[in-house]
């Protein structure tokens, strides 16, 4: 069978790039997971805020793609909302024009309920902001 040769038929992502690539991936993954997390909590921004003794500010600023947060300001910000960070890796795949998805990151993270809310506020105690 014959396919259409396209522009991008050629094109090879060096190391740095594809590096890069799977950097902003993850913080993009990580941003908009928290946002979902946030509003399905049913929390707001001030609360949580309050909740983790920061300003809303800082909180509008985590929730910004651009920001590279520590794995500890993601799991006081989980802890905070009775959930806890589960990270997950999974074998990178390279785009191709037969992938169903193009531009896959090189990790996922999925978040998941804790069962014993108690201990998830008992496990948080002398988090560092």
């Amino acid at each position: 069978m014959n396919r259409k040769r396209g522009a991008l038929d050629g094109f090879t992502r060096s190391e740095d790039e594809r590096y890069a690539f799977a950097e902003e991936s993850a913080l993009a993954h990580v941003s908009l997971s928290l946002a979902d997390l946030i509003e399905a909590s049913g929390v707001s921004q001030r609360q949580l805020a309050e909740a983790l003794g920061l300003t809303e500010a800082r909180i509008s600023q985590i929730l910004d793609v651009d920001s590279n947060l520590t794995v500890r300001t993601i799991a006081r910000i989980a802890c905070a909302l009775g959930q806890r960070m589960q990270i997950q890796f999974a074998p990178r795949v390279e785009a191709s024009i037969d992938n169903s998805e193009p531009y896959p990151s090189c990790g996922s993270g999925t978040w998941e309920a804790v069962e014993e809310p108690e201990q998830v506020i008992a496990d948080c105690d002398g988090l560092a902001a």
